[in-house]
């Protein structure tokens, strides 16, 4: 078991009154689960960072689950059938501790198409002291039969007032020093809204010796976002430069599906922005996300360059 020693493991939320955001998704749960009769099947999906495996824990606590019968699979990993098979296996044995066990898959997107048939059936047929719960960044990507079989409940990012204000209470609550005005602003910027982010780039502030040291960390920690957020600004300006992109996605070795992701959620704000004068802005960053729209899992970096060059082709057709 990994040692609890970390602040995004240290404060992380023990009830739902002490998860911050997503008001209406906690209080739609809390009230569900306090029904006699409750779902067996849930599905958590959102960004990454944003607190699902947390909800999905807490979920599990409230279904009184002792954690020695709280089973969590990272599907990355064991998204075969064989692997689905032993969960169904082990599913028909009751619980040892307690009087539920519950099964969490994590990225549950990446379970192959064999293994979510046989998922499926245990869905469709659960046993009274067994619950599922599914939790995954891409929601599309899971087979509309199984999303159908589940309570399904979106994770969202923090509000930026929430963000600076668990920002702040976090500083405060662990006694962080090197905290200045500016060093926030980046920790609130860089976070984007995910309070694990946030919380392992508070840790890195809280172990510096000096400013200069907390600033190094944060830059360390903000390269990749910051390049592509440079590179997303560069495509919507209908740069001519390929080889600016080129270079900035050679000297990358950050995990594609992450660097996809970051694209996606600056597009996405770029279209949530309401002046009017920024619908040509708007309509190249639709483009955009319609090309990032689908996993480089398979594809991996061969599949991101060709992405953004095709992105970047696309711009220039564009008046």
């Amino acid at each position: 078991m990994e040692k609890e020693n970390g602040f995004h493991l240290e404060l992380r939320p023990k009830t739902f009154d002490e998860v911050r955001g997503n008001v209406a998704t906690v209080k739609v749960l809390k009230e569900m689960l306090s029904r006699p009769t409750k779902p067996h099947s849930y599905l958590l999906y959102g960004p990454t960072g944003c607190g699902k495996t947390t909800i999905a824990r807490l979920i599990a606590k409230e279904l009184g689950c002792h954690s020695s019968e709280l089973y969590e699979m990272n599907t990355a990993n064991t998204r075969g059938i064989d692997s689905i098979r032993e969960v169904i296996e082990f599913s028909h044995y009751v619980p040892t501790m307690g009087k539920v066990k519950v099964f969490l898959f994590d990225e549950a997107h990446q379970i192959t198409g064999v293994a979510a048939e046989a998922l499926l059936k245990i869905l469709e047929d659960t046993p009274p002291y067994v619950y599922i719960i599914l939790a995954t960044t891409n929601p599309e990507k899971l087979l509309a039969t199984v999303k159908g079989r589940c309570e399904r409940f979106q994770v969202h990012r923090l509000k930026d007032h929430e963000m600076m204000n668990f920002i702040l209470d976090v500083i405060e609550k662990k006694g962080i020093v090197l905290a200045s005005d500016k060093i926030i602003e980046r920790v609130h910027t860089i976070a984007d809204g995910c309070p694990r982010e946030a919380l392992l780039l508070l840790e890195k502030i809280c172990n510096a010796e000096n400013e200069d040291e907390a600033n190094k960390a944060l830059d360390d920690s903000s390269g990749s976002k910051e390049d592509m957020m440079e590179i997303c600004k560069f495509l919507l300006t209908k740069g001519k430069n390929w080889l600016y992109i080129s270079e900035k996605l050679k000297a990358n070795e950050d995990e594609v599906e992450d660097l996809r992701r970051m694209v996606l959620g600056f597009m996405q704000t770029v279209l949530l922005n309401q002046n009017p004068k920024n619908e040509r802005e708007r309509l190249r960053a639709s483009e955009v996300i319609e090309i990032f729209s689908h996993s480089f899992w398979e594809g991996g970096k061969p599949k991101l360059i060709q992405s953004f060059f095709k992105a970047f082709m696309k711009m220039q057709e564009l008046v």
